[in-house]
C-alpha cells in the first residue's frame, strides 16, 4: 500500500468541460456549452508516492481504499478525452483531480475518488492495464533542438563558432569570448551564426567572397552568376568587373588558393604545436603529481618504519633492563641457596660429630657398668684393688675417633 502527497503551492482550478462530454451524467442537456463541475479540478505540483513497509505487497491492491492514482496519462489525452475513456463509470467518480508537474510536461497524474468500495474495485478491475488508445504507440522522439549560446558567459547574441575546433563564443560586442579563444588558440576563422560570414582574425577583415587582384592588390567580389526570376542564368551587374579579364581572374583565384594553402598549413602547424605543448604540460604535470604521490608515499612510510623502529627499541631496551635484573636477582638467591647449603653441611656435621660423641660415651659408659658388675662377681678382690683402669680402643673406631681426647681411667677404691 502507498502513502500519496502532492507538495504544491498551487490551490484546485475547477476545469471546464463540455456539457455534452457527460452523456452519462446528464442526459437532459443537449447544447455542447462549456461548464464548471465542481468535482472536475486541476492542480499543479509534485507527487510523492511512499511505500507503506507494514502492509507490503497484498494480492488485491484495490480493496484497500476508494482512491486510485494513474501516474501517467499522455498529454496528447486531455481532460475531456480522460474522461470519455471512463465514461462507463464516470457516474460513481466523487471527486477527479488532475495533477499536472512542470518539470513534466508530456505527461500527467490523475487521483480518483471513488464513491465506495465496490465501484473502486470495479474501476480498477476494468482500466488497470489498458491502453487509452488502439493506436500503435509513435516510437519518433521530438526534441527541442539546443538553442546556440556562449560556451563561457551562456549569451546567445552575437555568437561566432571556430572552424577549427568549433567553439562557440560571444563577439567583441558583448564578452569578446570568440577573441580571447583566437588568443589562446590560434584558431584564426570564425563563422557569424547570424550572417554565416568568415572572419579572418589574422588579416582582421572578412574572407567570404573577397578576393585579392594578383596584380594591383585591390579586394574585388569574385563574378558569380545567379539565376533569374525567369529561370535563366546571367550575370549579376552588381559583381561585374569590366577592367579585369579572365587571366588576372585565374591569377587571383591561384593567388587566393596558394595563401589559403598556406594559411591552412600554418595554422594546423601552430595548432600541432599547441596540443604538442598543452600534451608536454599535461605530461610533465602527471609526471610531477606521480613523483609528488611517491614522495609523499615514502615518506609517509618511512616514517612509519622510523616509528616502529623507535618502538621495537624501546621494547628491545625494556626487555634488556629486565634480563639485566633478572640476572642479578640470580645471582644473590644463588648466594642465599649457597650460604643455606654451607650452613645445612655445617648442621649435619655438628650432628654427626654430636651423634660419634653420645655414642663413645654410652660404650664408656657400658664398659664400666660391666667392669663393675665382674668386678662385684669376683671372690677376690684384694689383687686388683688399687689397680688403673685403661680404655680399650674399639675395632670400629675411625680416625677421627682416635684422635678424640681420650678420658682417663676411673679408679676404684
Amino acid at each position: 500500500m502507498f502513502i500519496l502527497r502532492v507538495h504544491s503551492v498551487d490551490v484546485d482550478h475547477p476545469l471546464a468541460f463540455e456539457e455534452a462530454t457527460f452523456s452519462t451524467v446528464s442526459t437532459t442537456t443537449t447544447q455542447s456549452n462549456p461548464i464548471h463541475n465542481p468535482k472536475y479540478s486541476e492542480r499543479r505540483g509534485v507527487v510523492h508516492l511512499y511505500r507503506n513497509a507494514s502492509q507490503s505487497s497484498l494480492p488485491n491492491p484495490s480493496s484497500r481504499s476508494t482512491s486510485l492514482f494513474i501516474v501517467a496519462v499522455p498529454n496528447y489525452l486531455s481532460a475531456d478525452d480522460f474522461i470519455r475513456f471512463c465514461e462507463s463509470h464516470i457516474d460513481n467518480v466523487h471527486e477527479l483531480l488532475f495533477i499536472r508537474n512542470d518539470g513534466m510536461e508530456d505527461r500527467y497524474s490523475v487521483l480518483i475518488k471513488l464513491n465506495d468500495q465496490l465501484t473502486a474495485d470495479g474501476f480498477y478491475g476494468n482500466f488497470n492495464g489498458k491502453r487509452f488508445s488502439p493506436a500503435e504507440v509513435c516510437r519518433l522522439c521530438q526534441q527541442q533542438d539546443e538553442i546556440p549560446s556562449c560556451s563561457v558567459c551562456g549569451t546567445s547574441e552575437n555568437l561566432w563558432v571556430c572552424l577549427i575546433c568549433g567553439f562557440v563564443g560571444c563577439g567583441r560586442y558583448k564578452e569578446q569570448h570568440a577573441i580571447r579563444h583566437w588568443q589562446d588558440t590560434q584558431h584564426c576563422y570564425s563563422l557569424d551564426l547570424r550572417t554565416q560570414q568568415i572572419w579572418d582574425y589574422v588579416g582582421d577583415n572578412y574572407v567570404h567572397r573577397l578576393n585579392q587582384s594578383k596584380a594591383d592588390g585591390k579586394l574585388v567580389d569574385m563574378n558569380t552568376r545567379c539565376m533569374s526570376l525567369e529561370g535563366d542564368y546571367g550575370t549579376c551587374g552588381c559583381s561585374e568587373d569590366s577592367g579585369i579579364s579572365g587571366a588576372l581572374f585565374s591569377s587571383k583565384v591561384e593567388t587566393i588558393v596558394d595563401e589559403y594553402n598556406r594559411l591552412l598549413a600554418n595554422q594546423l602547424e601552430a595548432q600541432r604545436q599547441n596540443y604538442e605543448s598543452l600534451i608536454a604540460d599535461l605530461r610533465s604535470k602527471r609526471e610531477s603529481s606521480i613523483n609528488e604521490v611517491v614522495d609523499k608515499a615514502v615518506t609517509s612510510t618511512m616514517q612509519d618504519i622510523q616509528t616502529k623502529l623507535e618502538k621495537c627499541e624501546q621494547e628491545k631496551d625494556a626487555v634488556a633492563e629486565i634480563n639485566r635484573s633478572l640476572i642479578k636477582n640470580q645471582e644473590i638467591w644463588r648466594k642465599k641457596v649457597k650460604e643455606v647449603e654451607e650452613r645445612e653441611t655445617a648442621a649435619l656435621r655438628s650432628r654427626d660429630e654430636r651423634i660419634i660423641d653420645l655414642e663413645e660415651q654410652i660404650r664408656d659408659l657400658t664398659v664400666y657398668i660391666e667392669a663393675q658388675k665382674t668386678l662385684n662377681n669376683m671372690t677376690d678382690t684384694s689383687d686388683i684393688q688399687g689397680g688403673t683402669l685403661l680404655p680399650v680402643p674399639s675395632k670400629g673406631s675411625s680416625p677421627a675417633n682416635n684422635k678424640r681426647h681420650t678420658k682417663p681411667g676411673r679408679r676404684r677404691t
